[in-house]
């Protein structure tokens, strides 16, 4: 009996479906990257603010 599908076939191409949905989206659109600049952008905002007030409070 021929089966397409076995349990050693199956699990690999699962989870490299998987890993293509998530990675070549996150490579293309170039993702992590603007994550990385848009947190850094707001961290240095917070540090401003609270520079700014711990100044006041002096």
């Amino acid at each position: 009996m021929y089966r397409r599908w076995s349990l050693f076939t199956m699990p690999p191409v699962v989870l490299g479906g998987v890993f293509v949905v998530c990675a070549i989206p996150a490579y293309v659109l170039g993702g992590q990257a603007r994550f990385n600049e848009k947190l850094a952008r707001e961290g240095e905002r917070l540090r401003q603010l609270d520079r700014a007030r711990i100044a006041e409070e002096k």
